[in-house]
């Protein structure tokens, strides 16, 4: 096995050969520089009593420049004693001078203020309106995003939360998904995770302020994705229990700097939370909405989406209140929200296959999975914000945040098996299934699925001088949980098959789903009485994942002639994942009136009705009735809590022992980490490079199982090709009579990185950047039960010495800056990644287990491969106010962008093109916002299939009621595209419809 070993003395002298090479000369010089003073404070933007970043302020007739940080804070070093011309400028706004007095060796405090925005001809009301001031919120965010990218030297973007207006359900991933190279895993209608770069979620480094927050939902609970084959990349972060409600803007970074986290193979996303300090006086900031689905679009009470009757529309609402008190000095910013949403879950998938009998030289379709299965998303936040201005150089601040996420998920799945040996005709558009040769399964079921995170962060920072030290603790905990029992309905209410069907079915084409099944043999499957042997069965999951960082940081703005600035901290951060699976313990059968193997549910019927119209999908039984029957899992639900002796547990030792050892993981991990960073400006360049080190602490926590002989010794019945016990004493036995075993794993990275940026002038700007990041192993693949096969002599186990998938990346951009509000740029990178886990034989002396009862084994484990595989990628992308055309039309805001993207390999779901665009438009008291994305066909979970091209829109309308109140529609999906993926001779295999979503609401601005 090889692997590129990283030198870290090697690393270390050339990073302080280069460092001193750059410090040096201009240290040399700083000596004839002692007649100088200093100017700091804060820029606000009077328009939204914002104190703004990246704000860029200069001393005119000087190379002299600064930008403003987080909070509006800037310092100007090395002024010349003297008057000094400052200017402050921010995109969309005129630039403001004013003559500021310098004392030699003193420092002057003086808050800037940024110039009334130019509005175009014509407008008059806009979505944030501030005393005189008046700004669109989607102007104002483009402008935070233009500012920001200019002074970015990590080739990235921050793009405030307002850019796009109001974002459904408050779903970051509805936001992200309209900026260029990101797209979104999604399952069902929900968007879950983010991919950079046609990357897997889990090398994106995702973080808020900075900080690793714990995401219970990235850890393998979720199955398979609309765009993969499974969803379990256990490193990822899930955007379903965050809400953009309580974040001011998230930055993404193409080449990870020194001073975040090296594990961002694809890039950073770095989620920065609304501050008390960051607006001015008080702001408080209400909304109420509905939302309906384009398939319910009712507000009647009407069956569904479980088996009661009720409203399709719940209240959203949130709540956004800041202020400043102590004359600025203490600053509160609280934040509540809650949305509720209810989707459809339509789907169709077919199977297919060589026809035999009276079909033989046919394709035909072998099976169609049909699924109707309507959901409820309820989203909840709450964050609060406390800074306080202890000193005139001490800042202390405390945040903490809730989210929450449950899912109620109401789905209903039959399996209609036409099997290849169908009559003469069948074909691809047609099923005729040989006399009672066909059955229908009725499966899935009812799931309740909860995760909550809580966050406290405690934060200090202190200037002093030249120097800004800051540190943070973050607490930070997720808990993942299944179980539709706990809420008093079954999870899935089990029934055998209906057997000896004689059905026909067409379709108008094969690329569709509109599939029209007539049954014209054997039991009704429109009844329940049809279907026997009830059952209880529920999905019962668990996962907890606690992240806990404490980090320290310090920045010196040198006295150098050149403006440069150093940066150094450490950090240390531990995560804890804990995960169980239960489901396979929870398998009753009822025997209550009514039941036993050869009962029904006959007496609990569902106003229910399976119909999933929206695919086009028809059903008529051999009785004249409609599609498959359904029992009334809330009813059978409430029988379980109020009679459990009609339930009889039918719970094998192979379902105990799934439950009890094979799905029990503990894992720790500890992430100890330094780094330092330098950045320097002369003239037209300015250079940036840092180096980090990070160690990886790997603790899994696992059984430590008895041999079968040993078992079998003790008088235990046992299965040799199994290689365990085959009942519940003998298990117990088996695998809790030893201690578990603590594997630890250890390995060290060092992480380098520089950028450059040049300025050919004030509006066109290059980057270039290098930097190296990892990939940690997966949880499953670390921690994980021994498997025992005596017959064979195989013993399959994790390897807690995985180390992480490396990667190196270049990067460029070039950025054109138009007049008033508006970039064009273009960016490319190339990302090469090595040590590729691979499935490996060894011998139990090169794993490490050394009882001799192992004599003879092989030992199957994940090591490390010595394949490269190259990721590229190429991003345009354009953005303007169009303020410079006349009347009306200057209101109006327009992006577009343009992403390509390639593997050196098929990788599943990277969609090669993608394009995104939309218009922002404002007149008067109205104003509309239109976006829409378009991505290319993409390979899908097979070597064959495909996701055709496929294009949505999005979009939003506000209309103002005065000074105070605004009416908001926002709408997603707005034209109902469908989700396909078809077979590679253009046959349909899976088309999924979740319908459009629409909500209106109030918002109220004080």
């Amino acid at each position: 096995m090889t692997t590129r070993i990283f030198n870290p003395g090697s690393l270390l002298r050339r990073g302080a050969i280069l460092l001193l090479a750059v410090l040096l000369p201009a240290a040399s010089s700083s000596a004839q520089e002692s007649a100088t003073g200093s100017i700091s404070g804060r820029v606000l933007n009077p328009a939204t009593r914002e104190f703004v970043r990246d704000a860029e302020i200069r001393v005119e007739g000087t190379t002299l420049l600064a930008s403003s940080e987080s909070g509006g804070y800037y310092t100007l070093p090395r002024v010349p004693a003297g008057p000094a011309k400052v200017t402050v400028s921010f995109a969309g706004y005129p630039p403001v001078s004013q003559t500021i007095t310098v004392v030699a060796g003193t420092n002057v405090a003086r808050d800037l203020e940024l110039a009334p925005p130019v509005e175009a001809p014509g407008a008059r009301e806009g979505v944030v309106k501030m005393g005189a001031f008046v700004i669109s919120s989607g102007a104002e965010g483009q402008a935070k995003q233009i500012m920001n990218q200019r002074n970015s030297m990590s080739l990235g973007t921050s793009v405030s939360s307002d850019l796009f207006g109001d974002v459904t359900e408050g779903n970051v991933g509805e936001f992200l998904k309209y900026l260029p190279g990101i797209e979104m895993e999604t399952v069902e209608a929900d968007t879950r995770g983010p991919r950079l770069g046609g990357m897997n979620p889990e090398y994106a480094g995702v973080s808020v302020d900075g900080m690793k927050s714990a995401s219970a939902d990235g850890f393998g609970v979720y199955g398979a994705t609309t765009n993969g084959s499974t969803g379990s990349a256990t490193r990822s972060f899930s955007f379903e229990q965050v809400s953009i409600n309580s974040i001011e803007s998230i930055e993404i970074s193409r080449v990870t700097p020194a001073d975040l986290d090296g594990d961002a193979i694809s890039g950073t996303i770095n989620m920065k939370m609304k501050r008390a300090f960051d607006t001015k006086g008080r702001r408080l900031v209400w909304s109420l909405s509905g939302g309906l689905n384009s398939e319910e679009m009712t507000l009647r009470r009407t069956p569904g989406p479980g088996d009661s009757i009720g409203r399709k529309v719940r209240p959203t609402a949130s709540l956004n209140y800041s202020e400043s008190f102590l004359n600025g000095r203490l600053g509160l910013l609280f934040g509540l929200s809650e949305s509720n949403l209810y989707n459809e879950q339509q789907r169709v998938q077919n199977a297919y296959g060589a026809g035999t009998g009276a079909a033989a030289g046919q394709q035909v379709v072998t099976s169609v999975i049909i699924k109707d299965g309507p959901k409820w998303t309820e989203r909840r936040t709450a964050t609060m914000t406390v800074d306080f201005k202890a000193t005139g150089s001490l800042i202390l601040s405390l945040s903490g945040s809730f989210n929450g996420y449950e899912m109620f998920a109401y789905n209903r799945l039959s399996t209609l098996t036409t099997g290849a040996n169908q009559l003469a005709g069948s074909d691809l558009l047609t099923i005729r299934t040989s006399a009672g040769a066909a059955n229908l399964n009725n499966g899935n079921g009812n799931i309740n699925k909860r995760t909550t995170g809580y966050t406290l962060i405690p934060k200090f920072e202190y200037r002093w001088r030249g120097f800004t030290f800051d540190g943070a603790y973050s607490a930070s905990v997720s808990r993942n949980t299944y179980g539709a029992l706990r809420t008093g309905m079954a999870g899935n209410a089990q029934v055998n098959a209906v057997a000896n069907l004689t059905v026909v079915a067409t379709r108008p084409s094969a690329t569709s789903s509109a599939w029209q099944f007539t049954q014209t043999g054997g039991q009704d499957w429109s009844s329940l009485a049809s279907y026997t042997n009830p059952r209880v069965t529920d999905d019962v999951r668990y996962v907890y994942n606690e992240v806990s960082n404490a980090a320290l940081n310090g920045k010196w703005n040198t006295p150098l002639r050149w403006p440069t600035f150093l940066k150094f901290g450490a950090k240390r951060q531990e995560r804890i994942t804990n995960a169980d699976n239960k489901g396979s313990l929870y398998n009753y059968s009822y025997t209550g009136p009514g039941g036993g193997t050869a009962g029904t549910y006959a007496a609990f019927p569902t106003p229910f009705v399976f119909a999933p119209d929206g695919l086009g999908v028809v059903f008529r039984s051999i009785n004249g009735g409609g599609g498959p029957a359904y029992a009334n899992r809330d009813a059978v639900g409430r029988l379980f809590r109020s009679n459990p002796e009609y339930f009889v547990s039918t719970t094998t030792a192979e379902n105990y022992y799934t439950a009890a050892f094979a799905q029990r993981k503990r894992f720790t991990e500890l992430i100890p980490s330094a780094y330092v960073l330098a950045n320097t400006r002369t003239g037209p360049w300015q250079f940036q490079a840092g180096l980090r080190w990070e160690e990886t602490r790997t603790l899994s926590r696992e059984f430590d199982p008895l041999t079968v002989s040993q078992v079998a010794a003790a008088g235990y019945a046992v299965n040799r090709s199994l290689g365990r016990a085959t009942t519940v004493a003998g298990l117990d036995y088996q695998y809790r009579s030893k201690p578990m075993v603590a594997r630890e794993g250890r390995y060290e990275n060092f992480f380098p990185s520089v950028t450059a940026k040049y300025r050919f002038s004030e509006n066109l700007i290059a980057d270039a950047g290098y930097g190296r990041a990892i990939n940690r192993p997966n949880v499953l693949d670390l921690s994980g039960l021994m498997s025992i096969n005596e017959t064979a002599q195989l013993v399959t186990v994790s390897n807690p010495n995985l180390k992480p998938e490396n990667s190196e990346r270049i990067a460029a951009s070039l950025a054109y800056y138009l007049s008033g509000n508006g970039s064009l740029r273009a960016t490319f990178t190339e990302t090469h990644i090595e040590n590729l886990k691979t499935l490996t034989e060894l011998t139990p002396q090169e794993y490490g287990l050394t009882d001799p009862v192992f004599t003879g084994y092989t030992v199957i484990t994940n090591t490390q491969g010595e394949r490269t595989r190259r990721f590229r990628s190429m991003e345009l992308e354009y953005r303007q106010r169009l303020d410079f055309l006349p009347t009306t039309l200057g209101n109006a805001t327009v992006f577009a962008s343009y992403t390509r993207t390639y593997a050196s390999e098929r990788r599943i779901g990277l969609t090669p093109h993608v394009i995104t665009g939309g218009v922002d438009y404002r007149f008067r008291l109205l104003g509309v916002g239109l976006r829409t994305r378009w991505e290319d066909e993409a390979p899908w979970s097979s070597a064959t299939r495909y996701r055709p091209q496929v294009i949505k829109y999005d979009g939003n309308l506000d209309l103002r009621l005065g000074r105070r109140f605004t009416l908001f529609v926002q709408a997603r999906n707005i034209f109902n595209r469908k989700y396909e993926v078809y077979e590679g001779n253009g046959s349909l295999f899976v088309a999924e419809n979740y319908g459009s979503n629409w909500v209106l609401g109030l918002r109220g601005e004080f």
